[in-house]
Protein backbone atom coordinates (compact mmCIF):
# COMPACT_ATOMS: atom_id res chain seq x y z
CA UNK A 1 0.00 0.00 0.00
CA UNK A 2 2.80 2.36 0.68
CA UNK A 3 4.55 1.38 -2.58
CA UNK A 4 1.21 2.10 -4.51
CA UNK A 5 0.75 5.82 -2.34
CA UNK A 6 4.65 6.64 -3.37
CA UNK A 7 4.21 5.69 -6.75
CA UNK A 8 0.71 7.94 -6.94
CA UNK A 9 2.90 10.85 -5.34
CA UNK A 10 5.87 10.35 -7.68
CA UNK A 11 3.36 10.90 -10.93
CA UNK A 12 0.99 14.01 -9.08
CA UNK A 13 4.12 15.66 -8.66
CA UNK A 14 5.55 14.76 -12.38
CA UNK A 15 1.83 16.18 -13.68
CA UNK A 16 2.50 19.31 -10.80
CA UNK A 17 6.08 20.15 -12.41
CA UNK A 18 4.91 19.54 -15.99
CA UNK A 19 2.16 22.42 -15.61
CA UNK A 20 5.06 24.89 -14.94
CA UNK A 21 7.79 24.23 -17.21
CA UNK A 22 7.95 26.29 -20.17
CA UNK A 23 10.94 25.56 -22.34
CA UNK A 24 11.91 28.71 -24.43
CA UNK A 25 14.33 27.92 -27.23
CA UNK A 26 16.68 31.01 -28.48
CA UNK A 27 18.06 30.17 -31.38
CA UNK A 28 20.70 31.09 -33.95
CA UNK A 29 21.87 29.11 -37.12
CA UNK A 30 25.51 28.53 -35.33
CA UNK A 31 23.28 26.32 -32.54
CA UNK A 32 20.91 24.94 -34.61
CA UNK A 33 21.49 20.89 -35.55
CA UNK A 34 19.88 21.69 -39.13
CA UNK A 35 23.15 23.65 -40.36
CA UNK A 36 25.58 21.13 -41.42
CA UNK A 37 27.86 23.68 -43.74
CA UNK A 38 27.73 27.44 -44.40
CA UNK A 39 25.05 28.06 -46.70
CA UNK A 40 22.64 30.51 -46.73
CA UNK A 41 20.74 28.18 -47.55
CA UNK A 42 17.83 26.35 -45.40
CA UNK A 43 18.72 22.97 -44.98
CA UNK A 44 16.36 20.26 -46.31
CA UNK A 45 16.19 18.71 -42.84
CA UNK A 46 13.93 22.00 -41.61
CA UNK A 47 12.33 22.23 -44.40
CA UNK A 48 11.31 18.24 -44.37
CA UNK A 49 9.65 19.71 -40.96
CA UNK A 50 8.05 22.32 -41.93
CA UNK A 51 6.29 20.55 -45.13
CA UNK A 52 4.54 18.85 -42.54
CA UNK A 53 2.54 21.91 -41.07
CA UNK A 54 -0.03 24.02 -42.83
CA UNK A 55 1.65 27.27 -42.66
CA UNK A 56 -0.73 30.63 -42.67
CA UNK A 57 0.10 34.87 -42.89
CA UNK A 58 -2.76 36.52 -41.32
CA UNK A 59 -2.73 40.21 -41.52
CA UNK A 60 -0.87 43.09 -43.88
CA UNK A 61 2.39 44.17 -42.84
CA UNK A 62 5.45 46.46 -43.86
CA UNK A 63 7.68 44.39 -41.38
CA UNK A 64 10.53 43.61 -42.88
CA UNK A 65 11.02 40.25 -41.19
CA UNK A 66 7.23 39.18 -41.66
CA UNK A 67 7.47 39.74 -45.89
CA UNK A 68 10.70 37.78 -45.75
CA UNK A 69 9.69 35.10 -43.87
CA UNK A 70 6.80 35.13 -46.28
CA UNK A 71 8.86 35.50 -49.35
CA UNK A 72 11.90 32.71 -48.52
CA UNK A 73 8.96 29.66 -47.61
CA UNK A 74 7.37 30.89 -50.84
CA UNK A 75 10.40 29.78 -52.48
CA UNK A 76 10.03 26.01 -51.29
CA UNK A 77 7.16 23.51 -51.77
CA UNK A 78 5.38 24.56 -48.46
CA UNK A 79 1.83 24.85 -47.70
CA UNK A 80 1.60 28.81 -47.25
CA UNK A 81 -1.69 30.25 -46.58
CA UNK A 82 -2.59 33.99 -46.59
CA UNK A 83 -5.59 35.80 -44.70
CA UNK A 84 -6.56 39.26 -44.89
CA UNK A 85 -7.43 38.74 -40.66
CA UNK A 86 -8.41 36.65 -38.83
CA UNK A 87 -12.08 36.26 -40.05
CA UNK A 88 -11.19 34.94 -43.52
CA UNK A 89 -9.57 31.56 -41.52
CA UNK A 90 -13.29 31.28 -40.05
CA UNK A 91 -14.92 31.43 -42.98
CA UNK A 92 -12.74 28.34 -43.83
CA UNK A 93 -12.92 26.07 -40.79
CA UNK A 94 -12.20 23.44 -43.23
CA UNK A 95 -8.00 24.83 -43.12
CA UNK A 96 -7.78 24.01 -39.72
CA UNK A 97 -8.94 20.29 -39.81
CA UNK A 98 -6.38 18.78 -42.68
CA UNK A 99 -4.10 15.74 -42.84
CA UNK A 100 -0.85 18.19 -41.32
CA UNK A 101 0.43 17.71 -38.25
CA UNK A 102 -0.49 20.97 -36.73
CA UNK A 103 -1.41 24.63 -38.35
CA UNK A 104 1.13 27.58 -37.93
CA UNK A 105 -0.66 31.01 -37.42
CA UNK A 106 1.90 33.34 -38.03
CA UNK A 107 1.61 37.35 -37.62
CA UNK A 108 3.66 40.43 -37.18
CA UNK A 109 4.15 42.03 -33.70
CA UNK A 110 3.26 45.28 -35.52
CA UNK A 111 -0.14 43.73 -36.54
CA UNK A 112 -0.80 42.30 -33.05
CA UNK A 113 -0.25 45.74 -31.67
CA UNK A 114 -2.53 47.54 -33.51
CA UNK A 115 -5.19 44.59 -32.83
CA UNK A 116 -4.70 44.08 -28.75
CA UNK A 117 -7.54 45.73 -28.20
CA UNK A 118 -9.44 45.05 -30.78
CA UNK A 119 -12.17 42.87 -29.01
CA UNK A 120 -13.75 41.17 -32.53
CA UNK A 121 -9.79 40.04 -33.33
CA UNK A 122 -9.85 38.46 -29.58
CA UNK A 123 -13.00 36.81 -29.91
CA UNK A 124 -11.97 35.14 -33.14
CA UNK A 125 -8.44 34.60 -32.26
CA UNK A 126 -10.99 32.37 -29.10
CA UNK A 127 -13.34 30.60 -31.95
CA UNK A 128 -9.79 29.71 -34.34
CA UNK A 129 -8.21 27.71 -31.09
CA UNK A 130 -11.30 26.07 -30.21
CA UNK A 131 -11.47 24.93 -33.91
CA UNK A 132 -7.81 23.87 -34.25
CA UNK A 133 -8.11 21.35 -31.90
CA UNK A 134 -6.19 20.11 -29.21
CA UNK A 135 -2.65 20.64 -29.68
CA UNK A 136 -2.91 21.57 -33.15
CA UNK A 137 -2.53 25.63 -33.33
CA UNK A 138 1.08 27.01 -33.12
CA UNK A 139 0.89 30.95 -33.18
CA UNK A 140 3.97 33.23 -34.18
CA UNK A 141 4.46 36.50 -34.10
CA UNK A 142 7.61 37.80 -36.46
CA UNK A 143 9.46 41.03 -36.26
CA UNK A 144 8.39 44.11 -34.46
CA UNK A 145 6.15 43.90 -30.73
CA UNK A 146 6.52 40.06 -30.94
CA UNK A 147 5.59 40.31 -27.09
CA UNK A 148 2.33 41.11 -27.89
CA UNK A 149 1.39 37.58 -29.38
CA UNK A 150 1.32 36.58 -25.52
CA UNK A 151 -0.73 39.91 -24.56
CA UNK A 152 -3.38 38.99 -27.29
CA UNK A 153 -3.71 35.32 -26.43
CA UNK A 154 -3.86 36.02 -22.68
CA UNK A 155 -6.99 38.48 -23.18
CA UNK A 156 -8.34 35.41 -25.80
CA UNK A 157 -8.19 32.66 -22.82
CA UNK A 158 -5.57 30.75 -24.12
CA UNK A 159 -2.72 31.46 -22.27
CA UNK A 160 -1.94 33.45 -18.97
CA UNK A 161 0.85 36.04 -18.86
CA UNK A 162 0.02 36.68 -15.08
CA UNK A 163 1.62 33.65 -13.30
CA UNK A 164 1.07 33.51 -9.66
CA UNK A 165 4.33 34.23 -7.63
CA UNK A 166 4.54 34.75 -3.42
CA UNK A 167 3.74 38.01 -3.95
CA UNK A 168 0.29 36.93 -5.76
CA UNK A 169 0.00 37.18 -9.53
CA UNK A 170 2.21 38.65 -11.46
CA UNK A 171 2.72 39.77 -15.18
CA UNK A 172 5.35 37.60 -17.10
CA UNK A 173 5.71 37.85 -20.58
CA UNK A 174 8.28 35.35 -22.33
CA UNK A 175 9.20 37.80 -25.27
CA UNK A 176 9.19 41.07 -22.99
CA UNK A 177 11.97 41.67 -24.72
CA UNK A 178 10.44 41.68 -28.23
CA UNK A 179 12.96 38.83 -29.73
CA UNK A 180 12.99 38.71 -33.62
CA UNK A 181 10.16 36.11 -33.44
CA UNK A 182 7.86 34.31 -30.43
CA UNK A 183 5.74 31.36 -30.56
CA UNK A 184 3.49 29.61 -28.21
CA UNK A 185 2.36 26.23 -29.01
CA UNK A 186 0.02 24.41 -25.96
CA UNK A 187 0.43 20.65 -25.53
CA UNK A 188 -2.53 18.94 -23.76
CA UNK A 189 -1.24 15.62 -21.86
CA UNK A 190 -3.34 12.91 -20.06
CA UNK A 191 -2.72 10.16 -17.74
CA UNK A 192 -5.19 8.07 -16.47
CA UNK A 193 -7.78 10.49 -15.23
CA UNK A 194 -5.58 13.55 -15.08
CA UNK A 195 -5.18 16.07 -17.75
CA UNK A 196 -2.54 18.99 -17.83
CA UNK A 197 -1.28 21.50 -20.53
CA UNK A 198 2.71 21.49 -21.18
CA UNK A 199 3.46 25.50 -23.12
CA UNK A 200 6.54 25.44 -25.37
CA UNK A 201 7.11 28.83 -26.17
CA UNK A 202 9.59 29.65 -29.27
CA UNK A 203 11.92 32.98 -29.34
CA UNK A 204 15.10 33.45 -31.36
CA UNK A 205 17.05 36.49 -32.30
CA UNK A 206 17.85 35.11 -35.54
CA UNK A 207 20.61 37.44 -37.53
CA UNK A 208 18.97 36.13 -40.94
CA UNK A 209 15.80 34.96 -42.48
CA UNK A 210 17.34 31.92 -43.16
CA UNK A 211 18.07 31.29 -39.60
CA UNK A 212 14.67 32.16 -38.82
CA UNK A 213 13.20 29.25 -40.45
CA UNK A 214 15.66 26.53 -39.08
CA UNK A 215 15.26 27.74 -35.51
CA UNK A 216 10.61 27.79 -36.41
CA UNK A 217 11.53 24.20 -37.70
CA UNK A 218 14.11 22.99 -34.64
CA UNK A 219 11.50 24.44 -32.16
CA UNK A 220 8.51 22.31 -33.94
CA UNK A 221 10.74 18.99 -33.63
CA UNK A 222 11.25 19.78 -30.69
CA UNK A 223 7.05 20.07 -29.93
CA UNK A 224 7.15 16.29 -31.32
CA UNK A 225 9.31 15.19 -28.86
CA UNK A 226 5.97 13.95 -26.01
CA UNK A 227 6.55 16.91 -23.10
CA UNK A 228 4.05 14.37 -21.86
CA UNK A 229 5.82 11.68 -20.62
CA UNK A 230 5.77 11.10 -17.11
CA UNK A 231 9.52 10.20 -16.47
Amino acid sequence: MRYKKLILTLIVSSIIISISIISILYSTTSANPFNKNSSTRVSEVAFSVLKDYDLMFVGESDNEWFNSLRRELKTYNISISEFKDLEDILAKPEKLRTNAIGVLIIFSGDYLDKNLNNTKFINSLRMIHELCGEGRCFYVAVGGKTSRLFDVLDKAGIYSVYQPTSRGFTYVNPANDNPKAAGLHLEVCTHESKKWIVPGVFGTNASSVESLVEGLAYWLLRERESPCVIK
